[in-house]
């Protein structure tokens, strides 16, 4: 299912990769998802760099979008587990307004290229 998704995101963005290629990528950042908040997911845009020459300003945005979906996917499910449980929505409510706020920093060009300015 995720490599799936892998492939639909490179599909997505016209970066031709071999299925076999992209695999052995895939597979291989598995062994990396132990990393300090799973910086080992960028492992794949460096491997397909060193694999295919491609850009991984290119697939750099896969990785992200990855984490974006799995982000939104956790949160539907606490939203059900809210409904079906009946359980206070205070928490929940908090997730949200701290992955909308997260969403809407990502959108601000000139923060996001202080905050990677700091990081270099």
């Amino acid at each position: 299912m995720w490599f799936l998704k892998w492939e639909c995101y490179l599909r997505r963005l016209d970066i031709d990769v071999p299925l076999e290629t992209s695999l052995v990528v895939f597979l291989s950042s598995l062994m990396m998802v132990v990393t300090p908040r799973k910086a080992g997911k960028v492992w794949k845009t460096w491997f397909l760099r060193d694999l295919r020459d491609v850009p991984a300003s290119q697939t750099a945005s896969v990785v992200g979008a990855d984490q974006v979906t799995d982000l939104t996917a956790l949160s539907v499910f606490a939203f059900l587990r809210r409904l079906i449980y009946q359980r206070s929505s205070a928490v929940l409510i908090g997730v949200i307004l701290l992955f909308l706020l997260g969403i809407s920093l990502l959108q601000w060009r000139t923060f996001c290229l202080r905050v990677l300015g700091w990081c270099m």
